[in-house]
């Protein structure tokens, strides 16, 4: 197929002039999927300090409160005092519908709000559950998206 050109110094193969519908079938096979497209959007949330504070403050709560509740030990009571002052920050952040939908904050707030309230230590004292139904709420009207609790 391909033409060999010989030269004193080099030999060199160059395509064809005319290339067969096999050269062309052959560079991309049949059942390749689509490029993945990438959201720049999403890519600029990894650099915004706000967006990453979000994010470090959901997956604190998230360890401390969500997945210590679910294990044998239950939630430490040395951490409450911690997981008051996330809220507290979580509260002065700014929140958008992006912000939301890229750090899954909402989500995590469900958990705690669903949470039985024999197994958060001093909720009397904090109210992390009507904190978080609080923060769902004001999301709610923010984006028009309704949270519903596992109980309703």
């Amino acid at each position: 197929m391909a033409r060999t050109k010989q030269t004193a110094r080099k030999t060199t193969t160059t395509r064809p002039s005319r290339p067969s519908r096999q050269y062309y079938a052959s560079a991309a096979p049949v059942n390749a999927s689509k490029p993945k497209v990438v959201n720049l959007v999403d890519l600029d949330y990894t650099l915004d300090p706000t967006c990453m504070k979000i994010i470090d403050i959901t997956e604190t709560l998230q360890r401390a409160m969500v997945q210590a509740a679910k294990g044998d030990d239950g939630i430490n009571e040395k951490d409450i005092p911690d997981c008051d002052q996330l809220f507290k920050e979580l509260a002065q952040l700014p929140m958008t519908p992006q912000y939301l939908r890229h750090t899954k904050v909402a989500k995590v707030m469900k958990q705690i709000r669903d949470m039985e309230k024999e197994k958060i230590p001093s909720e009397t004292e904090y109210k992390f559950k009507d904190r978080a139904g609080q923060f769902i709420a004001s999301w709610t009207n923010l984006t028009g998206v309704k949270y519903t609790s596992l109980d309703a």
